[in-house]
């Protein structure tokens, strides 16, 4: 079985695995099964899935890739999925500490997991404050900072 994810009646992306067992639940829900025939850019006419149809003369050209799209505002589990598991350990880890940035750190995590929180503001001030803390104290790079800026 595959399962795609379906933009406009367009397969933009279809996978072989369930996508519960690939992404987090905010992504895997936006996949449907599809017929193990269908693939990426397939278009859903009613009930029918085909191969994009082409102009005579027009070539089937790939798409142009495109860049990463920035966001400012995620959800929390989205936030956390922006760090790599290994990032994620150091973090919650070195929370754990007694000095005053770890205490700070602890104070940042805490908020960010209390479950009133819908969105986190990549441009907020808190935590643009707390991912300086995070490169301050050597969890990430100052580039990784940048691409979780991005939302990316």
């Amino acid at each position: 079985m595959k399962w795609a994810r379906i933009v406009d009646n367009v397969a933009i992306e279809v996978i072989d695995q369930d996508p519960a067992d690939v992404f987090l639940p905010d992504i895997a829900e936006l996949f449907s099964s599809v017929p193990d025939a269908v693939q990426t850019n397939w278009v859903l006419t009613g009930e029918t899935w085909g191969a994009p149809v082409f102009e005579p003369g027009e070539e089937e050209t790939p798409p142009e890739p495109t860049a990463p799209v920035k966001r400012t505002v995620v959800s929390p589990v989205e936030y956390f999925s922006l760090f790599s598991p290994l990032e994620e350990f150091a973090i919650r880890s070195a929370a754990e500490g007694t000095t005053d940035p770890a205490k700070i750190l602890a104070i940042f995590l805490r908020r960010l997991d209390h479950p009133s929180l819908t969105q986190v503001d990549l441009a907020s001030a808190q935590v643009q404050q707390g991912l300086g803390l995070l490169v301050q104290m050597g969890l990430i790079t100052a580039e990784r900072k940048a691409e979780i800026e991005q939302g990316i």
